[in-house]
């Protein structure tokens, strides 16, 4: 059974999905802006994953799942380090 808050995220996931791909100009100028995209895609994966292993395959599904969220958590650490790491830009 798939629980409110599984499509409430999913909702979420969707919408931030819509904003960035409406405003993929603005994107583009985010410090290291792929491997922003690439971390929250592998979110993204992860928790449409979590909702589809309630409907059919639990086991294979629930090990992609955390496999995507680990991947996207390292990467997602990677860009934040890129982008506060501390140096100052060359402007200031």
């Amino acid at each position: 059974m798939i629980q409110e808050n599984q499509l409430l995220t999913l909702l979420l996931v969707a919408g931030f999905w819509f904003f960035i791909i409406f405003n993929r100009k603005r994107m583009a100028d985010l410090q290291e802006s792929g491997l922003f995209l690439a971390a929250f895609g592998a979110l993204s994966a992860g928790w449409l994953l979590t909702t589809l292993e309630e409907l059919f395959l639990a086991d294979i599904l629930n090990t992609i799942e955390h496999v995507s969220f680990s991947v996207g958590s390292i990467l997602f650490a990677l860009w934040v380090l890129r982008v506060f790491s501390g140096k100052k830009e060359a402007s200031e």
